[in-house]
């Protein structure tokens, strides 16, 4: 398994200049096809490793806060094909509450009311802070970023979303 997620970045590698490194081993930066997701180019990577949650629970892989007050947290626990993106706090164009929009490497991608962000809010901490123009890569094609008008994208494999103030898109 290792081994062919490693063949996967390096090949990735091999297709682009432009690289960023995750847990020690160079993946190329990208650029999705998806309508509307913002491209990473001008972008700044954050290490991810400063966003990892050591508290003896991998599910949850990195955890970052957004400037709109957001938490998010993305991981492949334990395995590249359990890949996972997801983010929770209010979303005005859902109605009233806490939402959770999460999107899977192999499932599709939801949205629904949330007591409580899953656990990821307990873990949050505002050193944790993804900034504006910032993005963090998890694997090859597994993706968080926000924009400089605060718009969060996230991307797993063929599933994401984009949250915009008022707009809720998953695809």
């Amino acid at each position: 398994m290792r081994a062919r997620r490693l063949s996967v970045l390096l090949a990735a590698v091999a297709l682009t200049g432009c690289t960023q490194t995750v847990h020690g081993t160079a993946v190329a930066r990208f650029s999705l096809p998806v309508e509307g997701f913002p491209d990473t180019a001008g972008y700044t990577a954050v290490d991810s490793e400063s966003l990892y949650i050591r508290d003896g629970n991998p599910e949850y892989g990195f955890v970052f806060t957004t400037p709109n007050g957001l938490v998010c947290g993305m991981g492949s626990f334990p395995a590249w094909e359990s890949a996972g993106a997801e983010c929770s706090g209010l979303r005005p164009d859902r109605g009233p509450g806490s939402w959770t929009v999460d999107a899977e490497r192999f499932g599709a991608t939801n949205v629904q009311t949330s007591v409580m962000p899953r656990g990821l809010n307990r873990r949050a901490h505002p050193n944790n802070l993804l900034p504006q123009r910032h993005y963090v890569i998890d694997s090859v094609d597994t993706l968080c970023l926000v924009t400089q008008d605060s718009v969060v994208a996230c991307h797993v494999g063929g599933h994401g979303f984009i949250l915009t103030p008022d707009k809720t898109t998953l695809f």
